[in-house]
């Protein structure tokens, strides 16, 4: 039930199930070229009804995830019953463990509604958070719009962009300060180059006196959902501040619905977002090993096995 198909007649089958940008195929072939990832297409049908979508990306024997801010393409039709989604589930789970030793994925963005078949088929399962914003709510802490207003009487002023040389070199300097290594960014400026040329990044700017002061990489998933995907928050106090409100007065211009912060796993970091009055959401990073896997079921055999000897005595 379970196949590899090419890209053309996935994204034909997947059309009836998500118009997401995780499933948008130009979107994966970016990431691929260029994290040098190859990208699998996989459905799962019956009677040529569609039940499931995956494209997932490999290296060697294992499946990676290729990015710290985006979330595995994985979708299961949400209008087949219960009992049955457990299944086509499983079975693609099961598929993918029988071509690949080691599996990493992310799973969220609201695509899942089960994770039970991970639990079920020997997944590591680890719960992480993001926050989630509605762009309709305009409410947030005092202090917010104390230090916005702080800032726009400052001399700063905001623009919507397509992200160039500048702004994403300035947001990279976030990685480097993750501890990320000069090779390892080097991948990310050709990424957010490629997906600025394809509509799908934006950079949130501020500038003053005509000096980029700050910015804001932004992914669009269409008219449904936001990313902020990293910041520069440059040396104006306050500035990353007056950034996020302008780009949510603006996103509401666009019809945007919702805006995905990309995180709220660090103390800090949570507690910066946590003032724009968004909803606290988890999502999960999972993990299969197969040695690990073998390595445990052999162990509880033994254990089986002890506890029937010492019963018998």
């Amino acid at each position: 039930m379970v196949s590899e198909v090419g890209k053309e007649v996935w994204n034909n089958g997947k059309s009836s199930l998500t118009d997401s940008v995780f499933f948008e195929p130009d979107f994966l072939q970016v990431i691929a070229e260029s994290f040098h990832y190859k990208v699998h297409y996989l459905l799962a049908a019956e009677d040529g009804n569609i039940l499931a979508a995956a494209a997932i990306f490999t290296k060697g024997v294992e499946i990676v995830i290729p990015l710290t801010f985006t979330y595995s393409s994985i979708l299961i039709d949400s209008k087949i019953s219960e009992r049955r989604y457990l299944e086509v589930f499983q079975n693609l789970l099961k598929y993918m463990q029988g071509r690949w030793r080691r599996i990493q994925l992310r799973i969220g963005g609201g695509e899942i509604r089960d994770m039970r078949p991970f639990l079920w088929t020997g997944f590591e399962v680890k719960p992480k958070f993001t926050y989630i914003k509605d762009v309709t709510e305009t409410e947030v802490h005092k202090s917010v719009e104390s230090n916005f207003k702080k800032v726009s009487q400052g001399g700063v002023s905001f623009k919507v962009e397509k992200p160039g040389l500048l702004s994403i070199e300035r947001n990279l300097a976030f990685l480097t300060k993750q501890g990320l290594s000069k090779k390892e960014v080097k991948p990310y400026f050709k990424f957010f180059d490629k997906l600025a040329e394809a509509g799908f990044l934006v950079s949130f700017n501020a500038y003053k006196n005509e000096e980029l002061v700050c910015s804001n990489l932004v992914l669009l998933d269409g008219l449904r959902k936001a990313y902020t995907l990293l910041i520069h928050k440059g040396d104006i106090k306050d500035i990353h501040t007056y950034i996020y409100i302008q780009g949510l007065k603006w996103m509401s211009t666009q019809r945007v619905k919702l805006v995905d912060y990309c995180g709220a796993n660090l103390e800090s970091i949570a507690n910066f977002k946590s003032y724009f009055n968004p909803v606290l959401q988890p999502y999960f990073l999972v993990v299969y090993d197969e040695r690990k896997h073998n390595m445990k079921l052999s162990f509880e055999k033994l254990k089986a096995v002890l506890k029937q000897v010492i019963g018998r005595k």
